[in-house]
């Protein structure tokens, strides 16, 4: 039967654990009758443990834009009614910290600030809301409204990121600030949604991605909280700026649109090997 390894991926820290186990790797990789790497750098790492491996691309590119639903998206613009709102999605433990910190620094000089946490894990909204009880937070999974005097939105839900990235139009994407875990989260997802995108040092979960984004333009790295108010406070004040990123951003992720095309086509063999035309 013939095998295929699609959107391949090997950080350093797993090939040098790899390298310590050639002929059990070796074998394992031998099985596949193609290896489609997502970056040439996992396609060096994994060709370094035996695989042959082609850098086909990475097929989250392929993806489209997350679900928004339309009432849910008026009904939460009715409550916002223009205020400001940075969006900081996908948050672990450690981070909820920094957005507090970001609040009440940024609170006086934009005095209409609403800022949404979207964490990463849902399951934790009663940990949040206890480390942010010097705050006025507003808890979406128990069906509180948005008013005036809310200063923390806590989207504590499942299947919302789509909503709350086109409400944001700065997002900062989160598990990239701290090492434990850290590695990131995909920026992707708000590149395709016409958000600001900020995030953290420690994204080695998405380096070429990140790496890639930045140099197009399309996102803003900060290195610690006050970096973070600082460039938050700089997108606030310059919506020709904030508009810029994201247009860089959803430019960026149009010009990879065609990748889902490539890797196709290198499975083509494979496929036709098991008697299987595309």
């Amino acid at each position: 039967i013939p095998l295929a390894m699609i959107n391949g991926r090997l950080s350093a820290r797993s090939a040098a654990r790899w390298s310590k186990m050639p002929k059990l790797i070796s074998t394992i990789l031998s099985w596949f009758d193609v290896v489609l790497a997502q970056s040439v750098d996992d396609a060096s790492r994994l060709k370094s443990l035996g695989a042959r491996a082609i850098p086909a691309g990475n097929i989250k590119y392929a993806a489209a834009p997350l679900a928004v639903d339309a009432q849910n998206l008026a009904s939460l613009k009715t409550q916002i009614n223009g205020r400001s709102i940075v969006l900081f999605a996908s948050t672990h433990a450690g981070e909820e910290d920094i957005v507090r910190d970001v609040y009440k620094n940024l609170s006086e000089k934009h005095p209409n600030l609403l800022i949404a946490i979207m964490p990463r894990h849902p399951r934790r909204g009663d940990e949040i809301i206890t480390l942010l009880s010097d705050l006025n937070v507003a808890r979406r999974s128990t069906g509180d409204a948005i008013t005036p005097s809310t200063q923390i939105y806590l989207a504590d839900t499942v299947g919302e990121a789509g909503l709350f990235y086109t409400l944001a139009p700065i997002a900062f994407v989160g598990n990239s600030l701290i090492t434990d875990p850290g590695g990131g989260h995909n920026l992707l997802e708000p590149a395709h949604l016409d958000c600001a995108i900020l995030h953290g040092p420690h994204m080695w979960n998405f380096p070429e991605i990140e790496r890639d984004l930045r140099a197009a333009g399309g996102s803003v790295t900060v290195k610690d909280t006050n970096d973070l108010t600082a460039q938050i406070d700089a997108l606030l004040k310059d919506s020709a700026r904030r508009q810029a990123l994201a247009d860089a951003a959803l430019a960026f992720v149009r010009t990879q649109d065609k990748v889902l095309d490539d890797v196709t086509e290198h499975l083509r063999p494979v496929m036709g090997k098991a008697g299987i035309v595309l």
